[in-house]
């Protein structure tokens, strides 16, 4: 058996060959692990003529569906049945998780794994193997013990390739936990789950190690949703950690940490901490259901800073409730907790999430079926339009937007934030 695993292409983004696909190189390791031949065909940044030529031919493919990719995937499906007519497509990753009888649905996927496919991928390809029935939709249990999984399979890809710096940095990406606790109304947790699972420190150090070994690569991007939870743990890695000499950057959570937290964080290596501050507005924080308060917010950026750290705040503009009054509490904040950076997402409510599940809740009369618009360019500060309220749609959220956005261009140099900034800022400034 011959498995090609495929991460699409985001065709709406400024650069979506930032970071290596993780999740697929964890498929990989995985499938190597049980004597399985495996391939990564990485379409991010090529252009859809030069697919058929990229993705090599295999007995099963998998791929990870975004919401804004699914239609990119569902072309991409379409050359390999039209190429590999007998070959089997597997779906994965968050919109097949959320939607996956609609996916399964779609002629151009034969299966859907719903969750963490580490195990389930390959006893697929052992049942495809032996001409099992396969399932249309694989329902995978949590993986409880992460410390059993082989560490992602960045021999796949190249790794150096990628455009992901930190503070100028070639960085690459790792996790050390799975899952969230916390139920913000935007989130889908429908691939790792709320019970969140963390890794030892000896499994991370070893990562780590192997990563600057192997490949010479020195500073990192840790993706958990939070990697600052449970203080014991959180300064037993940051001592693992700084032994190592390594730089990173993290997401932390505005109510969790002090400021010898913080200070453990720099000591350790870490040079950017990213919050999810979402409002400066406690009306929006309530229906979002943060669970943090805008003093919350702010002084975690404040100590933040005193312990040395870059801060990143995460920011989000047309969730159902926003109005000019909490578009201006917001620019209010942020001109009073001056984080260092900003990204502004534009609300966009995902599959899965409790906004897509509950939409009478928030007063919405309509969510858009165009995956196109389901996208967020980060460093444009732009994002699709998807849904509709009676006060909320494209004429009346762009304006919102338009003004945070314009508010924080304004307060400084360097597009309004400071440090050194990812290269695709310097395409906008080109263009």
């Amino acid at each position: 058996m011959k498995v090609v695993l495929i991460n699409p292409p985001q065709t709406n983004c400024l650069d979506d060959h930032l970071d290596p696909p993780l999740g697929l190189m964890y498929i990989a390791s995985s499938l190597e692990k049980n004597k399985i031949d495996v391939s990564i065909c990485d379409l991010s940044s090529k252009l859809s003529e030069e697919w058929p030529t990229l993705i090599e031919e295999a007995d099963i493919y998998g791929m990870t569906l975004f919401s804004a990719s699914f239609n990119s995937a569902r072309e991409i499906s379409r050359i390999i049945k039209k190429r590999d007519k007998k070959s089997l497509v597997v779906a994965g990753g968050p919109h097949a998780a959320s939607l996956p009888e609609e996916t399964v649905s779609c002629k151009e996927f034969d299966s859907v794994i719903v969750g963490e496919g580490e195990f389930e991928f390959p006893k697929l390809v052992e049942d495809f193997s032996s001409k099992r029935t396969i399932p249309k939709i694989i329902r995978a249990k949590p993986i409880l013990d992460l410390d059993i999984l082989p560490f992602p399979a960045r021999n796949l890809v190249d790794l150096l390739d990628y455009h992901r710096e930190v503070e100028g940095k070639k960085v690459t990406s790792m996790v050390t936990s799975r899952g969230c606790p916390y139920n913000c109304n935007f989130c889908c947790k429908d691939v790792h789950g709320r019970n969140i699972r963390f890794r030892s420190v000896e499994n991370v150090v070893r990562e780590v190690k192997e990563v600057i070994g192997h490949y010479g690569v020195e500073s990192f991007i840790f993706y958990d949703d939070i990697f600052t939870l449970m203080r014991e743990r959180l300064y037993k890695l940051c001592g693992g950690l700084k032994e190592l000499g390594i730089t990173f950057r993290c997401n932390g959570r505005a109510d969790t940490n002090t400021l010898e937290d913080y200070i453990k964080l720099k000591e350790a290596g870490c040079e950017e901490i990213a919050f999810g501050i979402e409002s400066g507005s406690q009306k929006m924080l309530n229906r979002i259901n943060k669970g943090t308060t805008v003093k919350n917010n702010f002084e975690a950026i404040t100590l933040a800073k005193q312990a040395g750290l870059i801060t990143k705040a995460y920011l989000v503009v047309g969730f159902p409730g926003e109005s000019q009054e909490t578009v201006d509490e917001t620019k209010e904040f942020m001109d009073r907790a001056n984080p260092d950076k900003y990204t502004v997402f534009a609300f966009v409510p995902l599959p899965g999430c409790n906004v897509w599940e509950n939409p009478g809740k928030y007063g919405i009369v309509e969510i858009s079926r165009d995956w196109d618009q389901f996208f967020n360019l980060a460093g444009n500060y732009e994002g699709g339009y998807s849904f509709r309220t009676n006060e909320l749609n494209p004429s009346t959220i762009k304006p919102l937007h338009d003004d945070l956005v314009s508010f924080l261009l304004s307060r400084k140099e360097n597009y309004g934030q400071m440090g050194k900034l990812q290269p695709y800022y310097q395409k906008l400034k080109k263009e």
